[in-house]
């Protein structure tokens, strides 16, 4: 069956139509959740977040004036100062200045977040397994690294639905690696649907990453070996097994104290 990555993570940006500034990893680099993979240009964003702190101070000095000129109205309040129609418009300009400042607030936090995602970080530990992104290049919401999460690998190998029946969970397995090697795992899962074309099912067999580094990757064919069980059975040696008339015999010898030929001595079973 083939080895695959238990999960393999499509990692890609979530700006679109920014160019490719830095590539901090390769395929074979192993990384941690959080780390920075890639960063993407941020000066239109840095442009457009000046841009908006200024108007965020010509709001608040706004503001300022409006509760000002709100508050001497509430003190005026039962007079004849002034007409009830200013002394509305003064509190509902300070009521807009407030939504001003807190909608340019919003729009800060919403190009921090934006700035903060030019920044393309591991969602996981693992190790980067393909690398599509390139320094210059213009990038939308495409992908731009495979990483192999937890460096986690999963035998599958096929099997005729008629042998997946005698198998179950926990059955041990050795896969056989380089130089004849095994590895022991057990079977994690066995896929309760058959394929329809081949009338196979499909086995899933978890590898432990420490034993199978180095010596298993993902895209491998290998075999394996399950174990049904255990059975008496009886041994002899090679030599002594006879063809004769197309079958094969074993002699067993009875008795040959008395006899210097055990051929004519032996009966066979």
């Amino acid at each position: 069956g083939n080895v695959v990555a238990w999960q393999e993570s499509s990692i890609s940006g979530e700006l679109s139509e920014l160019k490719v500034e830095e590539i901090y990893v390769d395929v074979g680099s192993q990384v941690k959740k959080g780390q920075i993979l890639a960063k993407l240009n941020s000066q239109i964003i840095l442009a457009d977040l000046e841009q908006i702190k200024a108007n965020l101070e010509e709001a608040q000095a706004n503001l300022m004036l409006a509760k000002q000129n709100a508050e001497r109205a509430r003190l005026l309040d039962g007079t004849n100062a002034l007409s009830e129609i200013q002394k509305s418009q003064y509190i509902t300009n300070e009521k807009i200045a407030k939504a001003r400042v807190s909608s340019i607030e919003a729009t800060i936090n919403s190009l921090n977040i934006k700035l903060s995602q030019t920044n393309v970080v591991a969602p996981a530990n693992g190790t980067i397994s393909e690398r599509k992104a390139t320094v210059g290049s213009i990038i939308g919401t495409g992908e731009m690294f495979k990483l192999i999460v937890e460096d986690r690998l999963q035998w599958q190998p096929n099997l005729s639905y008629e042998k997946a029946l005698d198998l179950k969970r926990g059955t041990n397995v050795n896969l056989i690696v380089k130089n004849k090697e095994r590895i022991r795992a057990q079977i994690s899962e066995i896929s309760p649907k058959i394929n329809m074309q081949n009338r196979q099912s499909t086995i899933l067999v978890n590898l432990d990453k420490e034993k199978h580094k180095g010596k298993v990757f993902p895209g491998m064919f290998v075999e394996g070996e399950v174990e049904l069980g255990t059975k008496k059975a009886m041994v002899v040696p090679k030599e002594s097994v006879i063809l004769k008339d197309g079958s094969n015999y074993v002699f067993k010898v009875k008795d040959n104290t008395h006899c210097n030929v055990p051929w004519y001595c032996g009966t066979s079973d």
